[in-house]
């Protein structure tokens, strides 16, 4: 997501359609492959996975629908990777808002009506799908400004084929390895809480991570903002300038999510009430959480 981000504004920096081209069938090619395999063994697998970390191999089996969710999302990251590359941060704001949406209301409506978590879960699916076509639909109805740098699908299919995994792939390889890590070790603390501790303690840490993550999209939102105009200054060889302003960036960052912390931090029991009593015990997770939060703005520059 984040090499598209970049690659998409360097593109547009350089008024470069051809490069623009070869990159977008760079990363369908490896998209295709990477997201359609961790489907397929995902959903093979999860059974499996589930019975090792929870001794419910039914766990799996429920889940197996969200795979869908990985098939969509190589295409809704296309749309909103580009979009954001652009700098259309209005269509941004407006797709992942519609997406959110979109999710809330399904889930309500089948909670209302009674369902049980497998119609939760493909209502889920449903409502991916939709924000997936929305991505879609806000990326092709660009303003001519940004539309005449991307190419057609008659366009993309010979680079599909011609376009070496060489060309962009050594300058992702870093971004691409940090991300997965860091995803990776976001995950780590969940298995090994669900392998050698109960569901409960698993579920108490699940809200105290959700809890830390509201400020986070602050954090993003500010990185969203700054990205592309590094990566413009990276696509104009403007090298002193993207210097500087890197370290402008995550000194902002670093700043900003330090204070959105503290202030989280602050307002917290009352966050907890929305979720009741049970969940009591997440509030010092939910501390020691808060000094990852407070350093994520340190990302910002990096990514």
């Amino acid at each position: 997501n984040s090499l598209t981000i970049r690659e998409v504004a360097a593109s547009y920096g350089e008024n470069n359609r051809e490069k623009l081209a070869q990159y977008l069938a760079f990363f369908l090619k490896l998209g295709i492959i990477v997201y359609f395999l961790v489907a397929v063994v995902g959903y093979l697998v999860l059974p499996t996975l589930a019975r090792w970390l929870f001794n419910d191999p039914q766990i799996g089996l429920m889940a197996r629908p969200l795979m869908w969710l990985v098939v969509l999302g190589l295409f809704y990251t296309l749309g909103a990777a580009t979009i954001e590359g652009f700098r259309q941060m209005r269509r941004l704001a407006f797709l992942e808002n519609g997406a959110a949406i979109f999710r809330a209301v399904f889930i309500i409506i089948v909670l209302f009506q009674g369902k049980d978590l497998n119609a939760v879960i493909y209502a889920t699916v449903y409502a991916y799908f939709l924000g997936t076509l929305l991505a879609l639909l806000l990326l092709f109805t660009l303003p001519h400004e940004f539309k005449r740098l991307l190419p057609s699908i008659k366009e993309l299919m010979p680079l599909l084929i011609t376009t070496p995994f060489s060309a962009y792939f050594s300058k992702g390889i870093f971004i691409g390895f940090y991300t997965s890590l860091n995803r990776i070790m976001g995950y780590l603390p969940l298995f090994l809480l669900g392998r050698y501790t109960t569901i409960e303690i698993v579920g108490y840490y699940q809200v105290a991570f959700r809890i830390i993550s509201v400020p986070m999209m602050v954090f993003r939102a500010i990185g969203r903002g700054l990205l592309p105009k590094l990566s413009q200054l990276y696509g104009q060889k403007e090298f002193s300038a993207l210097k500087s302003g890197f370290w402008r960036v995550t000194g902002l960052g670093s700043l900003i999510s330090l204070l959105v912390t503290l202030v989280f931090i602050a307002i917290l029991p009352f966050l907890l009430m929305v979720y009741g009593k049970d969940y009591s015990l997440s509030q010092p997770l939910v501390y020691w959480l808060a000094i990852y939060t407070a350093l994520y703005g340190l990302d910002i520059g990096i990514m």
